[in-house]
């Protein structure tokens, strides 16, 4: 049978991850046991699994750390992360590519600044195939003609790692 995953709130209410309907209970009965442990469940799901003893235990839907947990808010700015947040697509043509064949472009040129680290921050790079890239060159989108389909941000955690939506989970992440 198939189970739902549980969503994962740190304790200032950030989502953390989505685990497994397996962890869930696991955390939970652990959280139950050592309560700086573990998770505590602030929302079940209406559906249920027996243990081998059978025990009927519900699924949980959303579980809250029971001690915080230190993590980095800043996603880091590697190829893989744009390649995630650019959804695999040139930002100029909007070919699907692969890691190997996908290239970074800079919307404004590094020649245009004075130190080359202030050219590589998340709102001035993009996922360009190589013959965008190439075509581009080291000029502007505006200069070349070519505009980008969207527009690069610094992606948060929450929109960057792409929470599946349940029903279960609004009131935990605020949309409707």
């Amino acid at each position: 049978m198939q189970h739902q995953p549980a969503l994962v709130l740190n304790t200032d209410g950030i989502p953390l991850r989505v685990i497994s309907w397996k962890r869930a209970i696991c955390l939970d009965i652990l959280g139950k046991e050592i309560p700086e442990e573990g998770i505590t469940v602030l929302k079940y799901y209406d559906d249920y699994v027996r243990s081998a003893g059978g025990l009927e235990i519900q699924i949980p839907a959303v579980g809250m750390t029971n001690r915080y947990i230190n993590v980095s808010k800043k996603i880091p700015l590697t190829k893989h992360n744009l390649m995630v947040r650019d959804k695999g697509r040139c930002q100029y043509c909007y070919e699907k590519l692969s890691d190997s064949i996908s290239t970074i472009d800079h919307v404004i040129p590094k020649r245009m600044y004075n130190r080359k680290a202030d050219c590589h921050i998340w709102e001035n790079v993009v996922i360009a195939c190589r013959s965008c890239n190439i075509k581009k060159g080291g000029r502007t989108p505006g200069q070349a003609g070519m505009p980008l389909i969207n527009k690069p941000y610094e992606p948060n955690a929450y929109n960057f790692w792409g929470f599946k939506k349940l029903p279960e989970w609004e009131e935990f992440l605020g949309y409707n």
